[in-house]
């Protein structure tokens, strides 16, 4: 008897336990002007996706911010360029070689100083994103400053490209819920990541069996990639990771 009664009590408090456990819980921001700096845990869903990444997808979808895709097996690759390293080249070869766009975050700089560049990724199908014109923290200055670097990379792009952009990407991943609403108001939606590793230190670069192993381990469904276009690590590896991938039955899309 008293073993049933102490049964019926574990059960009435697991009941209680699953009752209060929200199954996407909101990830807390006090303050609309917080800086908040992305960075993802290591729980995962049971398919594979960081849990962190799901969470943040249901707490900022009306912002129009992404953190990770569907949970069909596509991969999504992004490549932040803040500054050309001599790798872009080889590695939209590489893109075309294995019919696979991804999209490239710019900044101003990039944008004035790259024009062959930009002008091959957007011929051969690649996405080009605004990664801020002077790589701002936009969660540390005011509304109409970020708005005003924003529209002037923006603007760059359509009348030197005539391309225009719609995919934003926060510098350094800080972000504020009053920078979101302004990117979103701009016309913009927010691309995130679920996947990026320490690559972007030309002067501490992985060696190329830790950079494939990074980027292996970190294949789950509708995984968004961010990867740095400096990165010789990346360059070296990236067609090796595209057909290991493909191997593995995943596809590869361009986010739009």
């Amino acid at each position: 008897m008293r073993k049933l009664k102490y049964l019926v009590i574990l059960l009435i408090a697991w009941i209680y336990i699953q009752s209060t456990i929200e199954p996407y819980p909101s990830i807390p921001v006090s303050h609309p002007n917080e800086k908040v700096s992305w960075g993802i845990g290591k729980v995962k869903e049971e398919n594979g996706q960081p849990r962190d990444c799901v969470e943040a997808n249901h707490t900022y979808t009306e912002y129009g911010a992404t953190f990770v895709g569907s949970s069909e097996p596509i991969i999504y690759l992004t490549f932040d360029n803040g500054y050309e390293n001599g790798n872009t080249h080889t590695i939209l070869d590489i893109l075309k070689r294995e019919d696979v766009q991804a999209v490239f975050f710019v900044t101003g700089d990039y944008a004035r100083e790259e024009y062959d560049l930009i002008q091959r990724m957007i011929e051969e199908g690649h996405g080009i994103g605004n990664h801020s014109f002077k790589h701002l923290e936009y969660a540390s200055i005011s509304s109409e400053k970020r708005i005003e670097d924003l529209q002037k990379l923006h603007t760059l792009m359509e009348e030197r490209y005539h391309y225009t952009m719609s995919l934003f990407r926060f510098p350094k991943g800080e972000y504020s819920i009053a920078a979101l609403q302004d990117i979103h108001a701009s016309g913009y939606r927010t691309l995130f990541w679920s996947f990026a590793y320490y690559d972007y230190n030309i002067q501490d670069q992985p060696s190329n069996t830790t950079a494939l192993s990074k980027l292996n381990s970190g294949l789950h469904p509708g995984a968004i990639y961010l990867l740095h276009a400096v990165s010789d690590a990346n360059m070296n590896v990236l067609e090796e990771f595209i057909q290991s991938a493909k191997a593995q039955g995943y596809t590869f899309a361009l986010w739009v």
